[in-house]
């Protein structure tokens, strides 16, 4: 989940997902392909490391091509709009 999904708007409604969430989200899943997100850790770090946005540590990780890890790196930025866009994205994997 993106890390801006965790908050709240100023009249406390609710946060809704967007493309750049989707994106966030993509990034996760091409990780999942690998192994799942935080493996090594407990249910409370994970909350931690997603609430600080926390990337996963590549080392940790069976090893990939760098233009994978990279773009999975772009798709989970802090700022929405340093996220790729979705036909970039999806040519990245390509």
């Amino acid at each position: 989940m993106a890390p801006e999904l965790f908050g709240e708007t100023r009249n406390r409604s609710p946060v809704w997902s967007t493309k750049q969430s989707d994106i966030y989200a993509f990034g996760c899943v091409i990780l999942q392909a690998r192994r799942f997100p935080y493996y090594y850790l407990g249910d409370m770090a994970i909350i931690h490391h997603k609430y600080t946005a926390t990337q996963p540590s590549r080392q940790l990780y069976p090893p990939c091509l760098d233009r994978h890890w990279h773009l999975m790196e772009r798709c989970w930025s802090t700022l929405p709009q340093e996220r790729p866009l979705v036909d970039m994205a999806v040519s990245a994997i390509a």
